[in-house]
């Protein structure tokens, strides 16, 4: 079986919001994607590391937190940080976190297209690592300075440590900070009771888990409060996303991802566009595939192979919603999506983030 190394790397996952929002992104990027790994054969590592020392960072040439890696390349090809006041708060001092530049937009979390483009660009021959002489940057010294001057590693201030290795399985994916500190419950012990055990209310969780027997979450919890409202958190959140509807538009090829180049846009592709990254800051699972730059999910995909086998390319674009095409030869409108999704028209009309000169998909605005 062909391996994918994914490594996640992180600073904070109990504090900092741009590393948590992350970790959820990937876990949405994996579902996504989980129907191409089993076709194509991949078993999928995924290695999450708090990097809570220099050491650390200096063994994994850690440049910016968070960070994902495919197969030991960045998924972010460009470096933009801002002050990260969650993470500044943690050391007491001014500290930069990662910017995820996608499609000439800024995000604080990357959106799940993103993460998939950088997963597929691996799969299907992406750009090789390129190894440099690595510095530690200022701005993690001054995290780790920072740190190490107010507490010791198990402190309050962040995570415990959590390093972990995991194969990708759709059904248990990947945090292992713990949620119940005095019995040692993971969020992974909460998702396989829901999801393997059977559970169906958080007190079932907690018997099952274990989770809150003889606590002493003042003493043990780093936070110093009881953990029942995280258990209901994930527990909601969980029962939430395993019902959540997803949705793919295939489309014809074009020159780039999105199609949003050169100077006259189409006003179509813009629509869609906004939509999608309107559904991603949502939490909603949603991805784009065009013949060019992903041909590879069209043959994976039996009905949208046998439409176009069919059809020809004229049927494209093709939306399919929950495994389900619901649409071909033209983008759905806003209505429409809003009601497949079973979600308010509202998520997908918020303000546009208007492009840079050129209005190229380009990061020089060339084309």
């Amino acid at each position: 079986m062909k391996q994918l190394a994914i490594d996640f790397l992180y600073l904070d996952l109990n504090t900092c919001e741009r590393c948590m929002a992350t970790d959820e992104t990937l876990k949405q990027a994996l579902h996504v994607l989980s129907g191409v790994f089993d076709t194509l054969g991949f078993e999928v590592k995924v290695n999450t590391l708090n990097i809570s020392t220099r050491e650390l960072a200096k063994e994994y040439r850690f440049i910016s937190s968070p960070t994902i890696r495919v197969n030991g390349v960045d998924i972010c090809s460009e470096l933009v940080e801002s002050n990260c006041a969650d993470c500044g708060d943690l050391c007491g001092d001014n500290v930069d976190c990662r910017v995820f530049v996608y499609e000439g937009q800024n995000y604080e979390q990357p959106p799940v297209p993103m993460i998939v483009d950088g997963i597929l660009k691996a799969i299907y021959g992406g750009q090789p690592q390129v190894t440099e002489a690595y510095t530690l940057p200022d701005n993690l010294e001054r995290f780790f300075t920072g740190k190490s001057g107010c507490c010791d590693s198990a402190c309050c201030c962040g995570d415990a440590p959590s390093n972990s290795s995991l194969v990708h399985n759709e059904k248990t994916e990947v945090s292992q900070a713990y949620i119940c500190y005095c019995n040692h419950v993971t969020e992974n012990d909460i998702i396989n009771a829901i999801q393997n055990k059977g559970a169906k209310t958080v007190d079932e969780v907690i018997k099952l888990t274990g989770a809150m027997k003889d606590s002493n979450c003042a003493v043990n919890n780093p936070k110093g409060v009881c953990c029942y409202p995280d258990i209901v958190k994930i527990f909601n959140h969980y029962k939430e996303s395993a019902t959540m509807k997803t949705m793919s538009i295939y489309e014809p090829a074009m020159c780039c991802e999105t199609g949003i180049c050169g100077i006259g846009v189409d006003p179509e592709l813009l629509r869609i566009s906004t939509v999608f990254n309107n559904l991603q800051k949502n939490g909603i699972t949603a991805a784009r595939f065009n013949l060019n730059s992903a041909p590879q999910a069209f043959i994976n995909n039996t009905d949208i192979n046998k439409l176009i086998m069919g059809d020809g390319v004229e049927s494209l674009p093709a939306t399919v919603v929950d495994g389900k095409i619901v649409k071909t030869k033209a983008y759905p409108t806003n209505a429409e999506i809003a009601a497949w999704l079973e979600i308010p028209v509202s998520y997908l009309e918020a303000t546009e983030t208007k492009k840079a000169d050129g209005g190229c998909c380009c990061s020089e605005g060339c084309c």
